[in-house]
């Protein structure tokens, strides 16, 4: 595993019980609990992120994900952040194996952008990292098969052809 980067001062502001989750081309994800209202310390005029309580707290699992620099990966970061949230695309917004985007937060003086996303358990490579040696179970190899079509066949019903 990679050695974890730094964690933004955003992310520290805002969350507790963070945990670095991984990074790829376009960014890194950390694990981690939305502090309840009032108790964030943001210090821009923005106090508090915008995310309900029933997201907030030691129950609910998050992953925060913050593009690389750049203002490109900012813009694909907000279009992913649309794209999961928008009523327009009841497919994905409904589809269980596509978490929700909750949170959109910006700062493009630094080029930077954070979503902030239900955590919806280990991903692939870490489950496939786990099962390096012994190789995951059928049941389970079936079981993510299945989540992959569902959300590609959510996808597909909302950028397909016509769309």
């Amino acid at each position: 595993m990679a050695h974890p980067p730094q964690v933004p001062g955003f992310i520290n502001r805002n969350f507790d019980e963070i945990r670095y989750l991984g990074e790829g081309g376009f960014g890194v994800a950390w694990q981690a609990h939305a502090r309840e209202p009032g108790d964030a310390v943001e210090l821009d005029e923005d106090i508090d992120i915008h995310i309900d309580d029933e997201h907030r707290g030691p129950e609910a699992e998050l992953v925060v994900k913050m593009n690389k620099l750049g203002q490109g990966l900012l813009d694909a970061l907000q279009r992913e952040h649309t794209f999961m949230d928008s009523e327009m695309f009841p497919d994905i917004k409904d589809c269980p194996n596509v978490m929700s985007s909750l949170a959109f937060k910006s700062y493009p003086e630094e080029g930077r952008g954070y979503l902030i996303m239900e955590y919806g358990g280990p991903t692939l490579s870490r489950k496939l990292w786990d099962h390096a040696q012994d190789g995951l179970p059928r049941e389970e190899v079936k079981e993510i098969s299945q989540q992959l079509v569902n959300a590609h066949r959510a996808q597909g019903r909302t950028t397909g052809p016509g769309r």
